[in-house]
């Protein structure tokens, strides 16, 4: 009885793992084949893990994609003028946000920086490029903002907290 159970179980999580493999599989499929900034908003799941705009200095705002009308309302709302982009061009995904934010942003009038930055990986090279942007625009209000605003953002974070910030 106990074999048939522990084979039971076993069968169950199997198909579980095939289920969330194809659906991991459709998804890929649909990112890659649609105009993702279209639909991006309904992507529920993604939606949860985003973080919240957060301020961390008078000037300066980080948290993740906002998508075009919380973007717009966000920005005005905190009288934003520079948004410095971290999203990878590399990724298909992010490139399509990207080129979208960068055509609604600019066709509005704010100042909008792209400094490619990949998900778990420190480069420095694009690290500097940033502090650059931010001593460019002191004293002005920005938004920077990756993909979820987690783990990239957690990187800008320990750059100003080392004090090699603006």
């Amino acid at each position: 009885m106990l074999r048939a159970l522990l084979d039971r179980l076993l069968h169950i999580t199997l198909r579980s793992i095939f289920a969330l493999v194809a659906f991991l599989a459709l998804l890929l499929i649909f990112i890659s084949f649609t105009d993702f900034p279209r639909y991006e908003k309904y992507l529920f799941p993604l939606q949860l893990l985003k973080a919240e705009p957060e301020r961390i200095s008078k000037n300066l705002w980080v948290g993740g994609y906002l998508g075009e009308e919380r973007m717009l309302r966000f920005l005005r709302e905190n009288g934003i003028k520079v948004v410095i982009s971290l999203l990878d061009r590399e990724m298909y995904h992010e490139r399509q946000l990207l080129e979208h934010e960068r055509r609604l942003l600019r066709r509005k009038g704010f100042t909008f920086i792209s400094v490619p930055l990949k998900p778990f990986v420190k480069d420095q090279k694009s690290l500097k490029r940033f502090r650059y942007y931010l001593r460019r625009y002191r004293g002005k209000r920005v938004y920077v903002h990756s993909y979820l605003g987690r783990i990239r953002i957690k990187y800008v974070k320990e750059v100003l907290n080392a004090g090699k910030g603006p």
